[in-house]
């Protein structure tokens, strides 16, 4: 992930500050929600199913909280047992990295390359910066506002 101001830096249950931009080498998906969002506790089997799939061959989830409550936020990680890094905006009423990556909607997802390059489009295979890691092939945009995330296929 490039290590610019719009690479979060936030805090995780236990207050340690985590980083974007420590993960890049590997694909990330950031992901905006909050446990007051039916949506986004729906889309956590599916986070969880992507997790389970994929991490082993370099996808890791950077999952950002917009909830009001931090201590709601923390149960609902802990009880859901979430493996992923999950974080907080410490000032949910102003999210300034969901303002700065333009999220309007939760949940949302943006998807990067181990370069940190956002794949917005839909090409047949994301470039890696490995040449023996794996590839994404995208058959539709991975994000869009108000939709969830769709499939990946590693190959």
């Amino acid at each position: 992930m490039p290590e610019t101001s719009s690479s979060p830096e936030l805090p995780d249950i236990n207050g340690k500050m985590v980083s974007v931009s420590s993960l890049k080498g590997k694909y990330v998906l950031v992901s905006f929600w909050s446990t007051t969002s039916e949506e986004s506790m729906n889309q956590l089997p599916v986070l969880r199913s992507i997790y389970n799939d994929y991490h082993r061959k370099g996808l890791e989830i950077y999952q950002i909280s917009l909830d009001p409550d931090a201590e709601r936020w923390k149960n609902v990680v802990r009880y859901e047992e979430i493996p992923w890094i999950s974080v907080r905006e410490p000032d949910p009423e102003n999210p300034v990295y969901a303002r700065l990556m333009n999220i309007t909607y939760l949940p949302s997802n943006l998807l990067y390359d181990p370069a940190g390059q956002y794949n917005k489009h839909q090409p047949d295979r994301a470039q890696s910066a490995y040449q023996d890691g794996p590839v994404i092939q995208q058959t539709e945009v991975i994000w869009k506002p108000g939709k969830h995330i769709l499939p990946l296929t590693f190959t």
